[in-house]
């Protein structure tokens, strides 16, 4: 190979890693998704209140939310609801359905209706059946949220016990626009070094 060939793949690897380092987002500041968990202490009105946010940095949706509690062994959906709904939520654009375990809630969200910023909050009964029916944060603890993103695919995550009727929690992960850049750069490295032999 030439000197001018060889600057040419040299040069090609380089602008590969520019742009990578360029568009990049830090991994350790890509906050996937967030969410929250509060009982309000009146457990047959169907008013344990669940918040989750898409705090993605791109443009990625979610398009759906699972919430499994049987790591969280005292905890259950209530699914008769004690006379009320069992789910409740002000968005027309999502469908919900509990496994016959009443352990396993999944979310599913029309394209474009959980996008970056979005946060949608609903409710739906949860009881304690071990100690009573108020579920605590503490008898929440352990639960996993899994959100599936457009491009990203699952991401699963914990809950974390809050303190008192409060729990939350929240995904750190790199973005996918940040990995597929990554990736073109070192693509571009392997590809340059690989031609020079």
């Amino acid at each position: 190979m030439d000197a001018r060939q060889y600057f040419l793949r040299l040069t090609g690897s380089c602008f590969a890693i520019v742009l990578a380092c360029l568009f990049a987002q830090p991994a350790s500041a890509a906050v996937i998704h967030s969410g929250t968990f509060s009982e309000d202490g009146n457990p047959e009105n169907a008013g344990d209140t669940f918040t989750i946010t898409n705090d993605a940095l791109s443009t990625e949706d979610i398009l759906t939310v699972v919430i499994d509690l049987t790591l969280s062994p005292n905890a259950e959906y209530d699914i008769a609801g004690g006379g009320s709904s069992p789910f409740n939520s002000a968005d027309p654009y999502q469908t919900d359905s509990v496994d016959g375990t009443n352990k396993v809630l999944t979310i599913t969200f029309a394209a474009g209706e959980l996008g970056p910023g979005d946060t949608f909050t609903f409710t739906i009964d949860l009881d304690d059946t071990v100690s009573g029916t108020t579920v605590t944060g503490g008898d929440i603890a352990g639960a996993e949220i899994t959100a599936t993103f457009a491009l990203a695919g699952p991401i699963t995550t914990t809950m974390l016990d809050g303190g008192g009727a409060n729990a939350s929690w929240a995904s750190p992960v790199p973005e996918p626009n940040t990995l597929a850049l990554l990736g073109l750069g070192l693509t571009g490295l392997a590809w340059g070094g690989r031609r020079r032999r």
